[in-house]
């Protein structure tokens, strides 16, 4: 088994996103997402939260930044807004029924996740931003099993997203992860996705960490090798530092994608290191573009 070297991992510095930028994102998100047919039932979340920044801004909501209930709430909001308008730029119109059916499950679910009773729509979040960050790489991704299709090196190969709420959740996701793979009747990639918050002065010191939601690498890597479906996974580390003391609520965001190949035969490595450097160095350049990385 050889990582890729060398390793391929920042897609995006850290960048601001304050609740300024997250309202716009949702005004365009959901004008884009009306345009493109998707049904909003009233008092989505998208429209909550866009609701909840607008007080921010204007002043008319004034929300208590100490509280970590608060955060919770501000963080969840701040990350549907930057989701989506991800996923809504690359969202073609027309677009297809199933593009619709998996848009309207994202765009459910309450305004924080704790309180949703099933992770459905944020699982979907998840998929759809692993099929965008495909799409701003300049790959073609269509929605087929496990989750995307994509062509790798002349081949269709198969993708399969899975989310990690917590270590308790790690195996059973993998596991469905693999099952997705076998199903297809393809060889594929699995995406896992994380989240790690921490605290953040306004002249960038770090403080200690709130939250860490991040899969040990060499747990993932032993449980998918022995898969020979399986041909590597894809860690999408996403690094949340709240910014304190500052007019509005401000998070700085950064992505981290960390690609493992499962083979050491040199000419997969190489491919590997060819598909996977051209992927990070255009989602780069297309989120570079949105001004969503410095």
């Amino acid at each position: 088994m050889s990582e890729l070297t060398p390793p391929q991992k920042v897609v995006s510095e850290p960048a601001t996103f304050d609740s300024t930028r997250a309202h716009a994102a949702l005004e365009w998100a959901l004008e884009r997402f009306t345009s493109i047919g998707v049904r909003l039932a009233p008092g989505n979340r998208l429209e909550k939260a866009r609701s909840l920044l607008a007080g921010l801004n204007d002043g008319s909501i004034v929300l208590d930044l100490e509280n970590q209930d608060t955060l919770d709430r501000l963080r969840d909001v701040m990350l549907t807004a930057y989701d989506h308008l991800v996923i809504a730029h690359v969202t073609p119109i027309p677009c297809t029924n199933e593009q619709l059916r998996r848009l309207q499950m994202s765009v459910a679910g309450n305004e924080v996740e704790k309180s949703d009773q099933h992770p459905h729509a944020r699982n979907m979040q998840f998929e759809l931003s692993v099929g965008a960050a495909l799409v701003l790489g300049g790959k073609t991704a269509r929605f087929a099993e496990p989750d995307y299709r994509m062509l790798y090196h002349g081949r269709t190969v198969g993708v399969a997203a899975k989310r990690i709420r917590g270590a308790g959740s790690l195996t059973d996701r993998l596991k469905d992860a693999v099952c997705q793979i076998q199903r297809s009747g393809l060889r594929g990639f699995v995406a896992i996705g994380a989240d790690r918050i921490t605290v953040q002065s306004p002249t960038g010191e770090k403080g200690r960490p709130i939250e860490t939601v991040v899969p040990d690498a060499a747990q993932i890597d032993a449980m998918l090798r022995t898969k020979a479906e399986v041909l590597g996974r894809l860690l999408i580390l996403r690094e949340i530092a709240w910014v304190r003391n500052t007019p509005k609520p401000q998070i700085v965001l950064g992505h981290r994608y960390h690609a493992q190949c499962f083979t050491d035969s040199a000419e997969a490595v190489r491919q590997a290191e060819e598909f996977f450097g051209d992927l990070f160095a255009r989602m780069r350049e297309s989120l570079r573009s949105m001004q969503l990385a410095a």
